[in-house]
């Protein structure tokens, strides 16, 4: 049996069944090649396209969401508005009157601040030596600091109302 391959136009070979060259091989080769490039593109598209499907919007996401539902939550700020990080914050009990002498609760800023799950009742927060009283009702109460050139500053506490909306964030529930 014998058969005609081209390699190049216009030029025609004829061989028995079975003989390749290596020039029939490199032909062979160029076109089994450009159908798996396709392939490959044509899977790389649909994963590329499921995978922009699946990410969120990007404006969505909160800076710290609270995983408590009872509470004080806050973050601490330098004076170029970035969160800073491994700050340690205290809580105090009050009783009779008086702040405990040791803390009730010790924690480190992270980039999502920091978080106590606490009962209602009134606080005493620290942190840098500086302290501020809040009072937590039955919900969440956030309370931030800014540590500018001055020294630390705590920012007036903010009950948070259940599910609310603070931006594109839901706080409460």
């Amino acid at each position: 049996m014998t058969e005609a391959i081209s390699a190049q136009p216009g030029e025609v070979t004829v061989r028995t069944a079975g003989e390749l060259t290596a020039a029939d091989s490199k032909v062979l080769a160029r076109h089994s090649n450009t159908g798996l490039q396709g392939r490959v593109r044509i899977i790389g598209l649909f994963t590329l396209i499921f995978l922009a499907a699946c990410v969120p919007d990007l404006s969505t996401i909160c800076p710290h969401k609270t995983s408590i539902t009872q509470g004080v939550f806050g973050g601490i700020v330098d004076a170029n508005n970035a969160q800073e990080q491994n700050v340690e914050v205290d809580l105090y009990t009050i009783a009779n009157g008086m702040q405990s002498a040791t803390p009730t609760f010790t924690t480190e800023t992270t980039r999502g601040g920091y978080e106590y799950n606490v009962t209602p009742s009134t606080y005493i927060l620290c942190a840098k030596s500086v302290c501020a009283m809040v009072t937590v009702p039955t919900g969440l109460v956030e309370l931030s600091a800014v540590d500018g050139a001055s020294g630390l500053t705590w920012d007036a506490p903010v009950a948070v109302p259940p599910a609310q909306m603070v931006g594109p964030c839901t706080y409460g529930n």
